[in-house]
């Protein structure tokens, strides 16, 4: 007779699978909605795609960017897709209907080089622009003024995100930083990479747990609130560049520079499998709010998107 400990050593690993790859679709960024299947691409030519990965097929384009956005961030609702380009422009969409409603405000106060990354707070009244010129925004959306600002004095921000009392930082220089919500005070650093520096942040549905990517060709694991190293991941042969978590936090995806996606167990902390022929200056990635879905970039650039099975909703 089978024990309970023993049936669930035999309960099969999770698998990611590609469905389709879209190869006119040469890929920059990817980012999902909070539920569903739906996600954003955003594309060498400068335009964004809202898509359905089950459906596999676009939803709409949108037209607007004159070079490419690398900064996407839905609102915590859904309802919204921010998207930030190369000169500095941020859109704001209605993904209901695809249609453009508004542009944050450009000059010589606000960011000076392209968007990196956006981000929202979990209540979804304040965004977070990262830029090239090293400097993170907090804007006050709903108003699209400006709350407070800090700079990297050369730390090199890659992306900065909220999280539960406190901003989280990934810099290519100056290590992973912990900041004051409100004075946005560096708090604590860490040096996850042995100093050579991180490409991006991933975070759960909650951000109790992240993904670090790092230069020292692993990934780091991390609970958010106690501020803890949980694991150091390796798997790839070159720089990590980007990293995404399920919504529930169980699994992960990391891509590099060697041309593929690894997916990790984060429970286990273990590899569980390769994606390969992936791009070669490392997949963005992004799960669906769903679950069922990671979405990544093949080796043409071009938009890849794969199958989750089981799903890995937010409670389960």
């Amino acid at each position: 007779m089978i024990t309970l400990a023993l049936a669930a050593t035999l309960v099969a690993a999770p698998t990611v699978t590609r469905v389709q790859s879209f190869d006119s679709i040469r890929t920059v960024a990817v980012a999902g909605a909070p539920t569903g299947s739906l996600f954003a691409v955003s594309q060498e030519n400068g335009q964004v795609r809202l898509m359905n990965a089950a459906a596999k097929k676009t939803v709409f384009q949108l037209v607007g960017h004159p070079q490419p956005a690398y900064g996407l961030a839905f609102s915590p609702d859904g309802k919204l897709l921010v998207t930030g380009d190369e000169t500095s422009r941020i859109f704001v969409w209605d993904v209901k209907t695809g249609k453009k409603l508004r542009e944050f405000p450009r000059g010589q106060q606000y960011h000076q080089r392209g968007i990196q990354a956006l981000s929202f707070t979990t209540d979804g009244k304040t965004l977070l622009s990262t830029g090239k010129d090293d400097v993170v925004f907090l804007w006050d959306f709903n108003k699209m003024t400006v709350k407070s600002r800090f700079s990297g004095n050369g730390a090199v921000f890659a992306n900065a995100t909220p999280i539960k009392n406190g901003i989280v930082v990934a810099t290519l220089v100056g290590g992973l930083q912990f900041r004051n919500a409100h004075t946005s005070a560096v708090t604590a650093k860490k040096d996850p990479h042995t100093s050579l520096g991180l490409n991006e942040l991933a975070f759960n549905a909650s951000r109790t747990k992240m993904l670090s990517a790092g230069r020292d060709n692993g990934l780091a694991v991390w609970d958010t609130q106690a501020q803890k190293r949980l694991a150091l991941l390796k798997g790839h042969d070159d720089w990590v560049q980007h990293v995404a978590i399920s919504p529930n936090g169980k699994l992960g995806a990391s891509s590099a520079n060697d041309r593929t996606v690894v997916v990790w167990d984060l429970v286990g902390y273990k590899k569980i499998s390769t994606l390969s022929d992936q791009c070669a200056v490392g997949a963005p990635l992004a799960f669906t709010g769903d679950g069922k879905f990671l979405i990544s970039v093949n080796i043409n650039d071009g938009l890849q998107i794969n199958s989750v099975s089981p799903a890995q909703p937010v409670g389960k």
